[in-house]
């Protein structure tokens, strides 16, 4: 188990333009660069830009996969406009076979890409597949090509999604994400006089003494997530036990001592687990917390929860350590 991609989160670079663990293959005028400011997670994103037809930019690394086991490969990426696409390619580096974007194998043509349509902010392309009964080592490669193009990458990944009883990561809610991977339900209930309000941005917002609730308590902040069984990032759990044995919460660092809850539910919401954190120190960086649970279902849901009157509080990312156990058997 585990990432077969090294630095997929393109944080580590020898130089502006030498991307770690990578190699960069440019054609013509095109260009790749360490880029600081369109970022989907940590300090640093891959740009690739291409200027006008024939100059292209890619990025490539070797993973040596298993033969017959089943991956996933997933990357955040966006684009100055929607109608340039980015290209993914995986293919055996003795040039036989390529992956299709419906996740098969193909003889090797000039026209092997992945083509991707992006968004202008970011979102996420996964594709699960199996490695070629043949073939071990790969190359993974993202690039932009022709036109004036100017794309970013971040968190590229490629993980064995064979069921082993190893801990899986897999992703619950995203900042900004889009398509079936988004869990976030955001909810805006008054009981009792406390108020719970959250955003699909992820944001809890600010209270001060003059927004407490009518009988002058503080205002609780709550977000919670739909029902998964992880099945959209690991297929195979579907119609499986789980066990949840921690979760990752990624955050911006925006006020000192900050109490954030984290809860987990596999009965849909009667009962739940959770932990409480102090975080922050008020320093603007993105950090991430760990809180650890022993949860065991089918189904689960996850939430997050801020109390103050004066503090906000912003997740940028939520992850969970899965472990897939037997089929689910109703007696």
């Amino acid at each position: 188990m585990g990432e077969k991609v090294t630095n997929g989160t393109c944080e580590l670079w020898s130089s502006t333009t030498d991307l770690d663990n990578w190699t960069e293959d440019i054609v013509g005028s095109g260009t790749v660069t360490k880029e600081s400011t369109e970022v989907y997670a940590g300090t640093y994103a891959c740009r690739l830009v291409s200027v006008g037809a024939g100059n292209n930019a890619a990025i490539t690394q070797d993973v040596t996969l298993v033969a017959g086991n089943p991956y996933l490969v997933s990357l955040w990426h966006k684009s100055t406009s929607t109608t340039l696409k980015i290209r993914l390619l995986i293919k055996d580096t003795g040039d036989n076979v390529a992956l299709t974007d419906a996740g098969e194998w193909e003889s090797i043509d000039g026209a092997s890409y992945i083509e991707i349509t992006p968004g202008t902010s970011y979102v996420r392309y996964n594709l699960a597949f199996t490695a070629h009964a043949s073939y071990t080592v790969y190359e993974i490669a993202v690039a932009t090509f022709n036109n004036d193009h100017t794309s970013y990458v971040d968190n590229i990944s490629l993980t064995d999604t064979n069921v082993d009883h190893e801990s899986n990561g897999v992703t619950l809610a995203d900042v900004g994400g889009s398509g079936r991977q988004v869990v976030y339900d955001s909810v805006s209930i008054k009981d009792d006089f406390k108020y719970y309000l959250a955003s699909s941005e992820g944001k809890i917002f600010t209270y001060s003494g003059d927004y407490l609730s009518d009988d002058g308590s503080v205002i609780l902040s709550r977000w919670r997530s739909k029902t998964l069984d992880f099945s959209d990032q690991i297929p195979q759990c579907l119609d499986r036990m789980k066990e949840v044995t921690g979760v990752k919460l990624i955050y911006k660092d925006m006020t000192t001592s900050t109490n954030v809850t984290v809860y987990v539910s596999s009965d849909g919401g009667a009962t739940w687990e959770h932990e409480t954190k102090s975080l922050g120190t008020g320093t603007g960086e993105i950090l991430s917390a760990t809180y650890h649970f022993i949860k065991t279902g089918e189904y689960f849901i996850f939430a997050i929860e801020h109390a103050s009157t004066d503090k906000e509080f912003m997740w940028l990312r939520m992850e969970a350590d899965v472990v897939p156990l037997g089929p689910y058997i109703e007696i």
